[in-house]
């Protein structure tokens, strides 16, 4: 079993480049400064985004103030799929930590896309069972001690350098 399955990355349209024209044709192109945000907990989710390039962190602010970061989203990757599939307001805040280059895909544009292209469906329902299986580990691990929690964010943090090349 991969430990570190969930920082893995690849494009989030790889061998479905059909659907990621159809995507970006559809889209509206934004441009982000760094620190602009996305969009606020509470906001309509009526819509998803696709990352061109760049960093972008999904966070949320608790009632005294303090941020989590949740995710952190770079080139290639998909979010706000929860909300625009349900069009449900936003649970959290997103907001660019470096210039960036987001495309933004309405709900309907989303929904017509996905009905006409069944191998961006299946790649949607992937991403989130990762991304629950991933909040599912993360939950867990918060039973354990302190220095197998500060190990495996090391280790975490560490994946790229660690990686074999060859892989």
């Amino acid at each position: 079993m991969r430990s570190f399955w969930h920082l893995e990355k690849g494009d989030f349209f790889d061998g479905i480049e059909e659907g990621k024209e159809h995507f970006l044709r559809s889209a509206q192109r934004i441009e982000l400064k760094k620190n602009d945000i996305v969009f606020f907990e509470g906001d309509a989710g009526g819509a998803c985004f696709y990352v061109a390039s760049g960093l972008l962190r999904i966070f949320c602010v608790t009632e005294a103030g303090k941020e989590s970061t949740f995710f952190l989203r770079t080139a290639g990757e998909i979010f706000g799929l929860s909300e625009v599939l349900q069009d449900l307001p936003r649970k959290v805040n997103a907001q660019a930590l470096a210039a960036s280059v987001i495309f933004r895909l309405d709900r309907q544009a989303f929904d017509d896309l996905l009905s006409r292209n069944y191998a961006l469906a299946r790649r949607v329902i992937t991403v989130m069972g990762s991304r629950l299986r991933y909040l599912g580990d993360s939950l867990s691990a918060q039973t354990c001690d302190v220095r197998h929690r500060v190990g495996r964010l090391l280790l975490s943090l560490a994946h790229e350098s660690l990686r074999d090349p060859a892989a």
